[in-house]
């Protein structure tokens, strides 16, 4: 009988929480020989990470930490092992070691010692910014998502020309070849094997399938010589002397200049762990990994940046913030910048709130910003923004719910892909609502919600869609079983379908109360687009004749210049048209209109001298073309009537400055208020 008493006293014992929680803390000017005690901190996050055990607490103050932290033991349900910043001091844990002992090498390049390699995954970073590999061409003020590229005039299999490549024969063998090639999918990354410097053509050896072959238009940059490092900003490893190069940003002091290299992926190590809380922390340079034997974790409040990073290979659920178990949640976390993906996640169970993940996949490959898969996945209330190709990728995603979310800013890299995109997937009755999905700026097959060949089982509802040049909900076939219903649409291509198999089948998909491309049509509302000109960009309207149409400030407060008593009428608020020298104009196409109703159209202008002249006029209406001139050279408001054909709907509208002189003509607040029609 004792011995079972004492049993259930060990029992009990061993599975109530602990009675005596303790703290640890750690400063980067503490020493490990401390006990770790506020007043006598340790000084590195391996012996904080060693000492905790399950109801800890590890305060980090304030500073850089060049280590992985990697707890050595996991808590216990109720007593979770807890890493947190104190009083919202600045903690970072930093994957990157600082470079020093440099040496003026001429030509404003300097070099230091760097005994450390990581091959495709070296990162340097000068004054807290990355830095750009050694290039041709330079790749201008935004390096990471819309750098300068040269286009190839043509290609094969094996070869790329471009007649503005520089430098005699072989001068660019062994360079890395980054290219959007053929149907730019992708970005691939090839060795270059040899340089013609006649014919301007490069040779690699790795053929490429038909869709990624160079072509006229390709756009590529060659990269990793000593022989391109000419740009401020720019660095060279060379691997033979353990010596990294680099010539300083514009405008850095070179006696302050900071530069730091990668050197660890991981910021933080919960592989295999549980029942762990990480708070607050920073993480720059590396990422958060965890395993498939990672359980009940809670990232709250991390930022990150550049978590993760390769030149050639996609290191998505390699490197990056992984969630890769069951149960872990990420939570209003600002995480951004990764050549692939900046989150990851699979397993089952896990949740990924309120966070701010962004400038994902600058490698221009094939996942997104965020790859979501597994089962039972949670995706809500996030801000997805900005990525070389896809913002959220969705193979393999299973029983989830993806709601709440904005996403925007997808296609900065490649032409063809979808701010949301999965294929071969059966989504298991996956629901993707209440999304905000709008701006791919992708060239050519920019779709919104995409489910490309063999996507069964997603239901996409209450979404709204805008600035997507192609379909705004696009199923490829076959798939089966796939629902679209009341989302709303706007500024988007049409909807349709591509079979890849032949077998033309949408088995039980369904499309069913979605607006498309319908704003709504109010009586007398204007149907001109950007009509004040105030977007700040010509969108709405096409250039025509000398196609120098510009925009201009305008001085909008008032009628009145600022500082004078001269009475002046002025064009609106920020923005006006300006057109000319010689014939120069815009053109607007309208559609929306009711046949057989007359519409009156009206503009502002005002020329730089009497001898100039500007003209309004609509055509392609159903009837003959209408126009007007004027002459003013104080602002004018003019206007013309026009009547649309028996079966007409459309019309299209220009300004024109009608004469052949050096001057300009300058217009604004464009108007044609729809009419009422007996058909609305």
């Amino acid at each position: 009988m004792l011995c079972k008493l004492m049993s259930v006293i060990v029992a009990v014992a061993c599975s109530a929480p602990s009675l005596r929680a303790a703290e640890f803390f750690v400063r980067p000017d503490g020493s490990d020989s401390n006990p770790g005690s506020i007043e006598a901190p340790f000084a590195t996050l391996a012996k904080a990470a060693n000492s905790a055990g399950p109801g800890d607490t590890c305060y980090l103050r304030e500073g850089v930490y060049r280590e992985t932290l990697a707890p050595a033991r996991s808590g216990r349900p109720g007593e979770e092992i807890t890493f947190t910043v104190w009083q919202d001091e600045k903690v970072v844990i930093s994957g990157a070691d600082a470079i020093s002992d440099w040496k003026d090498e001429g030509d404003g390049v300097l070099s230091a010692p760097m005994p450390w390699c990581l091959g495709e995954e070296n990162q340097i970073f000068a004054n807290g910014q990355m830095s750009s590999e050694a290039c041709w061409p330079a790749p201008g003020a935004s390096p990471l998502f819309q750098p300068k590229r040269a286009v190839a005039s043509g290609g094969s299999e094996t070869t790329l020309v471009c007649e503005e490549i520089p430098g005699g024969d072989d001068a660019w063998k062994h360079a890395r070849l980054w290219c959007a090639g053929g149907s730019a999918w992708i970005c691939w990354t090839l060795e270059v094997t040899g340089y013609d410097a006649a014919s301007h053509t490069l040779t690699f050896e790795d053929a490429q399938r038909n869709w990624y072959i160079p072509r006229a238009g390709s756009l590529f940059v060659l990269k990793g010589l000593r022989s391109s490092l000419r740009a401020p900003g720019q660095w060279f490893y060379d691997a033979t002397e353990k010596r990294l190069l680099i010539i300083p940003p514009t405008g850095a002091d070179i006696k302050t200049l900071a530069v730091e290299a990668k050197r660890r992926s991981d910021a933080i190590d919960l592989s295999g762990l549980s029942h762990i809380r990480i708070e607050g922390i920073g993480v720059r340079a590396a990422g958060v990994r965890t395993d498939e034997n990672s359980s009940h974790i809670v990232l709250d409040r991390l930022q990150g940046r550049y978590v993760a990073h390769a030149d050639v290979s996609d290191v998505h659920g390699k490197s990056g913030i992984l969630l890769h178990g069951h149960d872990i949640l990420l939570l209003s976390s600002d995480l951004g910048y990764s050549s692939s993906s900046v989150v990851s996640v699979q397993g089952h169970d896990n949740r990924v709130i309120n966070c701010h993940i962004h400038h994902g996949g600058y490698g221009g490959l094939w996942r997104g910003t965020v790859v979501l898969s597994g089962r039972r996945i949670v995706f809500s209330h996030n801000t997805v923004r900005h990525a070389g190709r896809d913002l959220i990728n969705t193979h393999g995603l299973m029983e989830s719910l993806l709601q709440y979310n904005d996403v925007s800013e997808a296609g900065w890299l490649t032409k063809d892909l979808g701010m949301f995109y999965g294929h071969n997937t059966d989504f298991a009755n996956t629901v993707f609502r209440y999304n905000l999905v709008h701006d791919n700026h992708a060239e050519h097959c920019a779709m919104g919600i995409y489910f490309d060949h063999l996507s069964h089982n997603a239901i996409v509802h209450h979404n709204v869609i805008w600035n997507v040049g192609m379909d705004p909900t696009r199923i490829n076939n076959p798939s089966y079983n796939c629902l679209v219903f009341n989302n709303t649409c706007r500024q988007t291509g049409l909807v349709g379908t591509f079979d890849h198999s032949k077998r033309n089948d949408l088995f039980a998909s369904r499309y069913f109360n979605n607006i498309y491309n319908e704003p709504p049509r109010i009586d007398w509302m204007n149907v001109v687009r950007n009509a004040c000109f105030e977007f700040g960009t010509l969108e709405g309207w096409e250039k025509t004749n000398a196609e120098r149409a510009e925009l201009v400030g305008g001085n909008g407060w008032g009628n009145a210049i600022v500082g004078s008593d001269k009475a002046h009428a002025t064009g609106t608020s920020k923005y006006e048209l300006r057109l000319g020298p010689g014939r120069d104009g815009v053109q607007q196409a309208i559609t929306g209109l009711s046949p057989n109703v007359t519409y009156t159209l009206s503009a502002w202008f005002r020329v730089s001298d009497a001898s100039e002249s500007v003209a309004l006029g609509v055509r392609n209406h159903g009837g003959g073309e209408f126009h007007l001139r004027a002459s003013d050279t104080d602002w004018t408001r003019r206007s013309i009537e026009f009547t649309t054909g028996p079966d007409s709907t459309e019309a299209t509208i220009y300004l024109l400055k009608s004469s052949d002189g050096a001057g300009h003509a300058w217009c604004d607040n464009v108007t044609l208020p729809l009419r009422p029609s007996a058909d609305r």
